[in-house]
């Protein structure tokens, strides 16, 4: 699973309008405090960040849990039906299909999302 994440923050110093950037190594999930904000910072990486790492590297475990906890019901779907694929059907152009499908729609659904969000807790 995703375990660090690398994030590099550009930050504008108000008093002399200069930027300074700041790279921060943190774990996924975990919250931060921000030096620069009062407040925590929580790091979330869109569900289909996740969907194309356990897809590549094979983690079915995590790809079925993934499945059951995402709002989305069209990735949740293609996930099923692979996985469904991949367990039971002894045909392996099927199986390679609903792969290719998978990945397509990871890949579309990835263009139109940020890759990692913060959100202010």
């Amino acid at each position: 699973m995703l375990s660090n994440l690398m994030i590099r923050f550009h930050v504008k110093n108000w008093n002399r309008n200069q930027y300074c950037s700041l790279l921060v190594k943190i774990k996924v999930g975990h919250t931060i405090v921000s030096p620069l904000r009062k407040g925590r910072i929580t790091i979330y990486i869109p569900d289909y960040d996740k969907a194309l790492y356990f897809t590549l590297w094979g983690q079915w475990d995590d790809l079925l849990v993934l499945m059951v906890r995402t709002n989305d019901d069209i990735l949740s779907k293609k996930i099923e039906v692979f996985l469904h694929a991949f367990h039971y059907t002894s045909n392996e152009q099927k199986v390679m299909s609903s792969h290719e499908e998978l990945l397509h729609y990871i890949d579309h659904a990835m263009g139109h999302t940020p890759a990692a969000a913060m959100m202010e807790v």
